[in-house]
């Protein structure tokens, strides 16, 4: 990605974590959070142009998990928009 990032659109995922061989779906905003944060780190970039659900956490109201506050830092967004594959 370094010195092509302006060419593409970076799209990325979460919600769904592996744990003692069991597939579990997580979304409170502080996994959102920490898992957008191994994602910028992992991709090396400072921002992501989508971020995507994979599963919805059904125990976790959806506004909950996708307010802003879960995904940003020291008041700058780094994400761009928001979205949901599976519903």
């Amino acid at each position: 990605m370094k010195g092509r990032r302006h060419q593409v659109q970076l799209a990325t995922k979460f919600g769904v974590i592996i744990e003692d061989g069991k597939t579990l779906v997580q979304g409170d905003p502080a996994y959102v959070r920490s898992a957008c944060e191994a994602s910028l780190q992992r991709l090396d970039v400072d921002c992501i142009d989508l971020y995507y659900q994979h599963r919805i956490d059904t125990t976790v109201p959806i506004e909950v998990t996708v307010r802003k506050k879960s995904v940003s830092s020291m008041g700058e967004s780094f994400l761009v928009h928001t979205s949901f594959s599976y519903l």
